[in-house]
């Protein structure tokens, strides 16, 4: 797999004792990011949207902390935050899929995150 980019990932968990909403990070090195900006016509007019897959090696986990909402930044973060706006003035993306594409060849078992 080629890769070209680093990512943060920012998973939501619920903190019982707090009863609030805190968010983990967790980095990834070498993983293929691939960002577009698409368009559909609607009875409203045209519709654009940036679109994101990003592949995450396999062989950097046997898990991934993503769920659906969550958030992805392109590069490496060390900064903890406690809502999603204290990313907007990085390139971000909320997870809308993540599927395990851990099968065939070593060389091409992933994860893979798309986003919106």
């Amino acid at each position: 797999m080629l890769t070209n980019a680093d990512c943060t990932i920012y998973h939501k968990v619920y903190d019982r004792a707090t009863h609030l909403d805190r968010w983990e990070r967790t980095q990834y090195r070498g993983v293929n990011w691939y960002a577009k900006q698409a368009a559909t016509v609607g009875e409203s007019g045209l519709m654009a949207a940036d679109t994101l897959t990003v592949r995450i090696p396999a062989s950097e986990s046997d898990t991934i902390p993503a769920a659906v909402g969550d958030i992805i930044v392109r590069g490496l973060f060390d900064t903890d935050i406690t809502q999603p706006k204290e990313l907007d003035q990085h390139e971000h993306y909320t997870i809308t899929a993540v599927r395990d594409n851990r099968r065939g060849s070593l060389f091409m078992q992933h994860w893979r995150i798309e986003g919106k």
